[in-house]
């Protein structure tokens, strides 16, 4: 068992056990709600509710990252971790668990940015409700991230179109030369966006590059909507790797940028180890983009689609470029605002 005092480490990590484990049984114990729709996502934006309704912001590492305002050691938090309290520490008050567990049963609505309850949220599917979340917080970079959950919500409704275990006529947007559009539309739109911050300088051009191999894919099989059950299923895989390489090659160094330059954490440690893994993704970028390019290919050619593409000018991402120190010096409330990008 880890001893409550030897830092922040711990006390982050035992303030998130803290929450994490009381909203697992408040949800197992409210009517219509069970654990096991704790999904990572909503259990994220779950516990920073907490977090920041008793207000320790600072007690833990908070990030624009993924699928928005994140905490990176979440996963850590195990049976070796010691849940905080008052005993011990000179830095509380800390919350019981008691008054977290009433928190998510009885208070969470007033607080939370979509006004719901436990078991409203929970129904939901989780990335469809993070398009709630995102309309109901002012966030930052909010057009770089609504664009990207269109396109993942775009690429997974064509995904289920194709899949012949899958009934078409319960899909919303189910045209899939509509949704094709849209995707091309949404990515246009998230390299407009990008261009208003100066810290995605250099990620442009990937984006552009995915817009054009995107638009090859599903050119071909948007064309062929009668296609048999095996044609089906070979157009779902396509889909399925197109939507890894976007996730991987894109969505990831762009998410980067964003965790590097917005991470807020207890410790001078804990912000130089979550910017070092931030760091280390970017150096990668240009390298991951071009692997995870060869084994989209490897698929297309099986399917007889040869893609055509402008490779040889994507930038190799620097984490720290020039100009972008002044980055740091903005606040939140900036970043989420009509901010155009400086030279």
């Amino acid at each position: 068992m880890s001893d409550p005092t030897d830092g922040n480490m711990d006390i982050e990590l035992g303030v998130l056990k803290l929450f994490r484990r009381t909203l697992t049984r408040a949800a197992d114990d409210t009517d219509d709600s069970s654990s096991t729709e704790l999904d990572p996502i909503r259990t994220q934006k779950l516990v920073l509710a907490g977090v920041r309704h008793f207000g320790l912001e600072d007690r833990v590492t908070i990030q624009w990252y993924l699928d928005g305002d994140m905490l990176p050691r979440l996963s850590e938090t195990g049976d070796d971790v010691a849940i905080v309290t008052n005993a011990g520490y000179d830095e509380g008050p800390f919350p019981t668990e008691e008054e977290v567990y009433r928190f998510y049963t009885e208070e969470l609505s007033n607080s939370f940015p979509t006004g719901e309850t436990l078991p409203e949220i929970l129904e939901q599917d989780p990335f469809e409700w993070l398009e709630t979340y995102y309309r109901a917080k002012d966030i930052p970079f909010s057009e770089v991230y609504r664009t990207n959950l269109e396109i993942y919500l775009r690429l997974r409704h064509l995904q289920q179109y194709y899949d012949p275990d899958h009934s078409r006529e319960s899909l919303p947007d189910s045209d899939p030369a509509t949704v094709a559009d849209d995707i091309s539309d949404a990515t246009m739109r998230m390299k407009t966006a990008m261009t208003r911050y100066i810290l995605f300088q250099s990620l442009g051009p990937y984006v552009t590059e995915f817009d054009r191999i995107a638009g090859q894919i599903l050119s071909e099989i948007s064309a062929d909507l009668d296609s048999d059950h095996e044609s089906r299923s070979n157009h779902k895989i396509l889909i399925s790797h197109l939507g890894r390489f976007y996730y991987h090659a894109i969505w990831e160094p762009i998410a980067a940028r964003m965790g590097y330059y917005t991470v807020e954490a207890p410790s001078q440690e804990q912000l130089d180890d979550t910017r070092s893994s931030r760091v280390k993704q970017l150096k990668l970028t240009r390298t991951r983009f071009f692997d995870e390019l060869e084994k989209l290919r490897s698929r297309t050619d099986e399917f007889g689609i040869r893609l055509e593409t402008r490779t040889e000018r994507l930038p190799r991402i620097n984490p720290e470029e020039s100009g972008l120190e002044n980055v740091l010096s903005l606040d939140m409330d900036e970043l989420s605002g009509e901010q155009a990008a400086e030279g």
